[in-house]
């Protein structure tokens, strides 16, 4: 795993289990169209993602 692999990582859990900004849903670690993400499992929509 590269530095900015671990720094992605890092990142991604420190915003899991915050709330979605536009729905006030949970956030969790998963995909987005197909690329390493942070979504709302309410309503889907991405919190940070990275490709």
């Amino acid at each position: 795993m590269s530095v900015v692999d671990s720094a992605c990582e890092e990142l991604f859990e420190r915003m899991e289990d915050d709330t979605c900004a536009y729905c006030e849903g949970g956030l969790v670690m998963g995909q987005y169209k197909d690329t390493a993400a942070v979504l709302c499992e309410d309503c889907g929509t991405p919190a940070i993602r990275v490709w």
